[in-house]
């Protein structure tokens, strides 16, 4: 890891910008956040959420913990899975369908 060619720091947002060709990392407080950014992706890291948001061109991927969730999200269309809940989301705009087992309930 090499020292990054340019820094910004950013006020009153609280924000420092770390930059490298073709990277970028970004600290954010109070929001305790995260961000690293390279070209066609993105990687959120939050805490006290303790969530991790992945995101490339069209798709995001956000992992929930304790809460135990993954939500997965395209243009028009979202899946979420719980657990120990056992729970499958599917959601278009206007709809969404609730998939749950064992109770094999829809």
């Amino acid at each position: 890891l090499r020292w990054p060619q340019r820094v910004v720091l950013r006020w009153p947002q609280r924000e420092v910008v770390l930059r490298w060709p073709q990277r970028e990392v970004v600290l954010r407080w109070p929001q305790r956040e995260v961000v690293l950014r390279c070209p066609q992706r993105e990687v959120v890291l939050r805490w006290p959420q303790r969530e991790v948001v992945l995101r490339w061109p069209q798709r995001e991927v956000v992992l929930r913990w304790p809460l135990r969730e993954v939500v997965l999200r395209w243009p028009q269309r979202e899946v979420v899975l719980r657990w120990p809940q056992r729970e499958v989301v599917l959601g278009w705009p206007q709809r969404e369908v609730v998939l749950r087992w064992p109770q094999r309930e829809v």
